[in-house]
């Protein structure tokens, strides 16, 4: 039984019995010490470790798991894609099979008209046979004839019928390789001609737009593909955080009973970066922070969960960042042209985590994304012009979207529900929910109130110019800001007017809420507001070099989100703002 133990680095025998030690060599021996008195702080390490690799164990089945996925997914996009083909053209195809199926019938015609021939010559020959056969062989006559033909038989006939029969046996099996390889260049030929594969699929040239709006369809496909490979990125990244840094590239070096303070954290206290939530928070009540990486303006920002958000851009990039280190955890190449909104989806049971994030852009494209893997799940296709705004709808699990064309989509899943058209006379710039039953929208001058499940309209709320932003708050009040640099916070059990504050210098772009009000507009300031009674402005920094473009809120941690025309993301805690001097 081992009792002792051998700390020597690079020593081959570390446990070590009374019989072992005699054998071990003398140089060790200073380094001995007795398993009694080996510190059960030594596990921690190797604990550790095995954390770690069995967290990369559990990422590496997730990767598993995304590739089957993604299999499954792009086999049903190649279904998709071959019925686009078939679909798009069918008089072609139909014409090239008739052709092919008419030279088959010639083909095997003729070979049966050959051995048609043959076995006709064999049958009379047999027959011939048979009426000899058949017959007494009486006289001499018949014997030198039954002699005569059974030489001709033996000598020429038959030689030459099994000759025959050789080559159009011969014959037919190699015509009919060369039949299936001329059908297969022949497909080939068509589909190249028809569909003009090396251009579409093989170049960076860009397909002909056309009016309907399937238009996209090869696009999409084109994006699935390339946004593969940007997900394994991914996962290397992703695994990194993990990896305790301190034991990377370091030798391993058991640690001292000194070196070891054990830190007591309740089981029940929820965790953030090794910290028990309360700690992390009281960290962060100063922070203030700059993310960096688009090469465009950045149009939308949404938060994902505790730790993530999302940012899109002028690029028609996605980006998901770490909140706590900045780092970027995934770029995805979403849409052509702007991205102008973002709207997360959770479910029931877990409303702070989203597990879908859904963009619209300049393409009038909406894409529903799987957060976990950053993949294209599905796309919705209908709106004529840009898509500006989108909400989901919890209670029905509806997807609402507004557009340059002035109309307002109902998605459900992955097929338009109904449409509202005509429902500003302007771009619908912004959708929001206000209860289970009923959203509201802005755009022109007027905030209208929706019935979420027919799509009715209830009533109107008129602004006084175009409107940018909504935002709901507590007791049934809404709050709206627009190009004339007012926000009005509504009473909408009345539907009246509570307050007119005078907010911003420029256009008031995004509004938020969190305990306070929000603002932001082209003049670059973030301003913060007490609404509880009289509305007051608490606070107004600058926090952007141009214009800010939209908000988002982590209500957990109290952090304010703002993306702005210098293409960065800005992360500030709310108590930092109200502390700015």
């Amino acid at each position: 039984m081992s009792t002792m133990v051998c700390t020597t680095k690079g020593c081959q025998h570390k446990t070590l019995c009374s019989d072992c030690i005699v054998t071990h060599p003398k140089n060790h021996l200073a380094a001995i010490l007795p398993l009694r008195d080996f510190d059960p702080s030594s596990y921690s390490v190797p604990k550790t470790i095995a954390k770690d690799l069995s967290i990369v164990r559990q990422r590496m089945t997730m990767l598993q798991n995304h590739l089957i996925q993604t299999r499954e997914i792009r086999k049903s996009e190649c279904k998709r894609l071959q019925k686009h083909i078939v679909n798009y053209f069918t008089d072609e195809l139909d014409s090239f099979i008739k052709t092919v199926i008419l030279q088959i019938e010639q083909f095997y015609n003729e070979k049966h008209t050959k051995i048609a021939e043959v076995t006709q010559n064999c049958e009379e020959h047999i027959n011939k046979l048979n009426s000899i056969l058949n017959g007494e062989v009486d006289d001499s006559r018949k014997f030198d004839f039954l002699l005569e033909l059974q030489e001709k038989l033996l000598q020429i006939i038959v030689p030459t019928l099994t000759k025959q029969a050789e080559e159009l046996s011969r014959s037919s099996i190699s015509s009919d390789i060369l039949v299936n390889q001329n059908f297969e260049k022949a497909i080939q030929v068509a589909i190249e001609r028809a569909f003009v594969v090396s251009n579409i699929l093989n170049t960076e040239k860009k397909p002909v737009v056309m009016d309907e709006p399937e238009y996209d369809s090869l696009t999409i496909f084109k994006v699935n593909l390339k946004n593969q490979q940007k997900n394994l990125d991914f996962y290397k990244s992703s695994i990194q955080p993990y990896l305790h840094q301190e034991l990377l590239g370091k030798e391993y070096k058991v640690p001292q009973s000194s070196d070891f303070v054990p830190k007591t954290v309740p089981k029940e206290s929820p965790q953030l970066n090794g910290l028990p939530f309360e700690i992390f928070i009281s960290q962060q009540k100063h922070l203030n922070t700059i993310i960096q990486g688009h090469l465009d303006i950045v149009t939308a920002v949404c938060v994902l969960n505790l730790n993530q958000i999302a940012s899109a851009g002028g690029e028609g990039v996605l980006k998901f960042w770490d909140i706590d280190s900045q780092m970027c955890l995934g770029t995805i190449d979403a849409h052509k042209g702007e991205i102008w909104c973002l709207c997360g989806i959770s479910d029931d049971f877990n409303q702070d985590i989203a597990e879908k994030l859904v963009s619209g852009g300049n393409d009038r494209l909406i894409h529903i994304w799987n957060v976990q893997y950053m993949t294209l799940e599905f796309t919705l296709v209908g709106h004529l012009d840009i898509v500006k705004s989108l909400c989901y709808l919890r209670k029905f699990q509806y997807l609402c979207s507004g557009g340059g064309d002035y109309r307002i989509k109902i998605w459900n899943r992955d097929k338009c529900f109904y449409t509202i058209e005509d429902a500003h006379k302007k771009i619908v710039r912004t959708i929001i929910q206000l209860d289970d039953d009923n959203f509201a929208s802005g755009g022109d001058c007027f905030i209208k109130i929706w019935s979420a499940f027919k799509g009715q309209l209830k009533y109107e709320l008129a602004h006084g110019d175009d409107v940018y932003c909504l935002k709901e708050l507590p007791n049934q009040m809404l709050a709206s800001g627009g190009a004339d640099r007012i926000i009005i916070i509504w009473n909408l059990r009345g539907g009246f007017k509570a307050h007119k504050l005078q907010a911003h210098n420029e256009t008031i772009t995004s509004l938020g809420f969190n305990k306070y009000l929000f603002s932001a507009g082209i003049d670059k300031t973030l301003r913060v507001w007490e609404i509880k009674d009289q509305p007051t402005l608490l606070k107004s920094i600058k926090v952007h070099t141009e214009q800010i473009s939209c908000i988002a809120v982590n209500q957990y941690r109290e952090l304010i989100i703002t993306g702005s025309w210098d293409k960065r993301v800005r992360i500030v805690s709310l108590e930092y703002v109200i502390q700015r001097k």
